[in-house]
């Protein structure tokens, strides 16, 4: 492996641990929340590295970076942060939580982000009520 890699490898890893350290937990604080979430994606830019073909990393690397990935969806579907006063960040978690249990979750994230909710109720119609509330203005809750 050249240098390269071994750095996006270990910052990977770093974010990695910042996801394991939310497991347990059961409230968070908005900047906690936030930090899972940008860990979340910041690792998930990483480990995208080892799932194109065409990235340049080697086999060994990719390897290790595709084993990051699994373990970093794992760990983050186990995490509970459901309790929360913020909406909009519940909202974030259960978009990314719903992106981990669907073959194009990469695609919905990119929707969410940009906030093309139309989109994502026209592509993934069985997708949780709770990814619209409190991120999509629009949306009157069921309840």
């Amino acid at each position: 492996m050249i240098k390269l890699e071994e750095t996006i490898i270990e910052i990977a890893q770093n974010e990695l641990q910042t996801i394991k350290s939310f497991v347990g937990k059961t409230k968070f604080s908005m900047e906690e929340r936030q930090s899972l979430i940008d860990a979340f994606l910041s690792s998930g830019a990483f480990t995208q590295l080892a799932l194109m073909s065409d990235s340049g990393m080697s086999e060994d690397a990719c390897v290790i970076m595709r084993e990051i990935e699994s373990d970093r969806a794992r760990t983050f579907g186990s995490i509970d942060a459901s309790a929360s006063d913020n909406d909009s960040h519940n909202a974030a978690m259960e978009a990314i939580k719903f992106s981990l249990s669907d073959a194009k979750g990469q695609a919905f994230l990119r929707y969410w982000v940009s906030g093309d909710f139309d989109a994502i109720r026209n592509e993934w119609p069985k997708a949780p009520e709770g990814v619209f509330i409190g991120a999509d203005y629009f949306h009157v809750p069921s309840n």
